[in-house]
């Protein structure tokens, strides 16, 4: 490749060749090294260098996932101690001399497409397929300081918590509670009305229009009223109100109240909703479920429940989107929302107290058994999904999109 190529070139195409020249050409040095196994810690030892150069340097030649791994390409500095180590070590001056043009290429395609390599950096996240952990956590969690201090919010935990029931009564849809919330709220600045929760069933034209039968848990709440799991919530909790919006979104807002960690919190409602709006699709029906994320937090947990007996078309899909145009994903294909690049992944696991427990919280398996005690079902057999998303975007959804066969399991 050559300079007027990346001038020339649309950045996706330029960056592509780019990232393979620089992981061949490191490959090669790798090779002349006799690495053959590339862990970092091997790589320092031959090498004779600090170990996280040595962890860099492993994640742009070996991540399955290109663009993330060359996020992770150290400074000129750190390039400089490796091939000065590699020349020591016995690696031909021609090979080195790939790398460095490579790194010529490299600094070339940040000077004419990004500016600066934060932003590149940047730029490459949003081409790869999954996101480099350290990168984004750091970039996160760098967000998630500053809208705290923005908005003068935040939290320790979100929880967003959904158990799937056969619907026959319901023409096939499922059944499911809902229970949302958080660990350790808190206010940073006085006069924040907070909004904590909001849902909406959707229907356009490629939606079934179905009534939604909603109602809670507690007993002892009125129909209108936040429905509260008080069991489960701080006994210092300030009040909370729901109101629904003109769109038909339903709101619960935490009203204001003390400040900093004499003002920390933990509330989570509980829901049962008899029947659910769901994308038309020709042998059966979308279901979306989808954590709301507007209050910077540090951890998101999203678990799906799903009983053994409803009858699947297709394993879950994942993404994470932006709520950021103020679209109502809850009609919008997949293919309409804007999808952001993240690290992380839903992990499937078996229900159940043990598959439920949460380091992050001790007491989430007992609320969420408490739950399915309520609904009279036995979750041990069920299927569990579970999503941590650490410092997840605001605003965003985290959507688990599950296919569902109007037909019996035996048909």
């Amino acid at each position: 490749m050559t300079s007027d190529d990346i001038r020339t070139l649309p950045f996706e195409e330029a960056a592509s060749e780019v990232v393979a020249s620089l992981r061949g050409s490191l490959m090669d040095v790798i090779r002349e090294l006799s690495i053959t196994d590339l862990k970092p810690q091997r790589v320092a030892d031959v090498l004779e260098v600090d170990l996280n150069l040595a962890r860099k340097l492993v994640a742009v030649v070996d991540d399955p996932d290109r663009f993330a791994g060359v996020r992770e390409l150290p400074g000129r500095g750190g390039m400089r101690i490796i091939l000065d180590s590699a020349r020591k070590k016995g690696v031909s001056d021609s090979a080195i001399g790939r790398v460095e043009s490579s790194l010529e290429m490299h600094q070339q395609l940040t000077r004419v497409h990004a500016g600066d390599r934060a932003v590149l950096d940047s730029m490459l996240g949003h081409l790869a397929e999954h996101g480099s952990t350290r990168a984004d956590l750091a970039v996160r969690r760098n967000a998630f300081r500053a809208n705290a201090s923005t908005f003068g919010v935040q939290a320790r935990l979100q929880i967003l918590n959904t158990i799937l029931l056969p619907g026959n009564e319901t023409g096939g849809f499922p059944l499911l509670s809902a229970v949302r919330g958080f660990a350790d709220f808190q206010r940073l600045s006085r006069g924040r009305t907070w909004i904590v929760g909001r849902s909406r069933i959707g229907s356009n034209d490629d939606l079934l229009k179905i009534g939604v039968e909603r109602y809670p848990m507690d007993p002892d709440v009125a129909p209108d009223d936040v429905p509260l799991l008080r069991s489960h919530c701080s006994p210092n909790l300030p009040a909370l109100k729901r109101r629904t919006i003109p769109d038909g979104h339903v709101v619960d807002e935490l009203v204001d109240g003390e400040i900093g960690k004499r003002g920390v919190c933990t509330f989570f409602t509980g829901e049962f909703m008899r029947t659910m709006g769901s994308v038309r699709r020709p042998h059966g029906y979308v279901a979306r479920f989808s954590p709301r994320c507007y209050t910077p937090c540090e951890l998101l947990v999203f678990d799906v429940l799903v009983h053994p007996d409803l009858p699947m078309v297709e394993p879950p899909q994942y993404y994470i989107t932006s709520d950021i145009d103020g679209s109502n994903t809850s009609i919008l294909r997949s293919t309409e929302m804007m999808r952001l690049p993240v690290c992380e992944a839903p992990e499937q696991r078996i229900g159940g107290r043990d598959g439920l427990l949460l380091a992050e919280l001790p007491t989430y398996h007992e609320m969420i058994l408490d739950v399915a005690s309520r609904m009279d079902v036995d979750i041990s057999d069920f299927v569990l999904w579970r999503l941590k998303l650490r410092y997840p975007p605001i605003p965003s959804e985290a959507i688990m999109e599950w296919g569902f066969s109007t037909k019996s399991p035996s048909t």
